[in-house]
């Protein structure tokens, strides 16, 4: 049989001039945020923008001078808190990200907003556990309510840097007590609130953005802040409350020794 010479296999290729809009569209459909470039095609939601997240900007001003520091970043996702922490002086940002198609994208924004960061693909939880290097910063935004051992993952950061800077949400004081399972974790008690993701989201759609697992287990406000006091940090502050957040109550928590 003789190949037909019309057809061109071109899935796999692209054809065009070299461009940014041809890297993104790798991920065309599978973007969340709005990736800061003229007249690029990516996500809706403006988190790369310092004016509609202001979250990397509450660090700075607490810490003053990013430069020169070294931070940890727990979850880039799509690299937005990654690029707004650069543009606020930081040059040595190592970022790990576990899900895959993010870690991907996360490279891809690397190169199309020439970050600086380095972007590793892994489980941070079990990286804080075994590793040795030391941070003169841990950035965990939006990953401490996605755990399953949140009291861990607390006290492995409290071992590896003096400053920690937390997004999170919380279980509400209204909830009773009862719901939750007492769980210690190096001598601090707390009680930890099951939380099943099914079938509150479908895990296997790209704007999934939480844990590797069914289900995480979540802490009421006064056992995240005890528990980073009880962990090594001395100086423990709310920088932002937000009890009425319409993903749950939450709030941002930076501490220092």
């Amino acid at each position: 049989m003789t190949p037909d010479k019309s057809i061109v296999v071109t899935p796999k290729y692209t054809l065009s001039f070299p461009n940014w809009q041809a890297v993104a569209d790798i991920f065309e459909g599978q973007w969340i945020c709005r990736v800061p470039l003229p007249g690029l095609k990516t996500g809706g939601m403006d988190l790369f923008n310092p004016d509609a997240d202001s979250i990397p900007r509450m660090l700075q001003e607490y810490v003053g001078s990013l430069k020169g520091l070294r931070i940890l970043e727990l979850g880039p996702m799509e690299a937005n808190h990654t690029y707004q922490l650069e543009l606020l002086g930081a040059d040595q940002i190592i970022a790990i990200e576990a899900n895959r198609l993010h870690y991907l994208k996360c490279l891809a924004v690397k190169e199309m907003l020439g970050l600086k960061a380095q972007f590793l693909l892994g489980d941070f939880s079990k990286y804080l556990s075994e590793t040795k290097d030391r941070f003169d910063i841990v950035f965990a935004s939006g990953v401490l309510y996605h755990m399953v051992d949140p009291l861990g993952l607390c006290r492995n950061i409290a071992a590896r840097s003096p400053v920690a800077f937390f997004w999170t949400h919380y279980v509400s004081d209204a909830v009773a007590d009862e719901l939750g399972a007492i769980t210690a974790v190096d001598g601090y008690s707390a009680r930890y609130f099951r939380f099943d993701y099914f079938p509150h989201f479908d895990l296997s759609e790209y704007t999934f953005t939480g844990g590797g697992v069914e289900h995480c287990n979540r802490l009421k406000k006064h056992d995240i802040l005890n528990c980073l006091e009880h962990y090594g940090y001395s100086n423990v502050r709310v920088l932002l409350d937000q009890p009425d957040h319409p993903g749950g109550p939450a709030f941002n928590v930076v501490c220092s020794r």
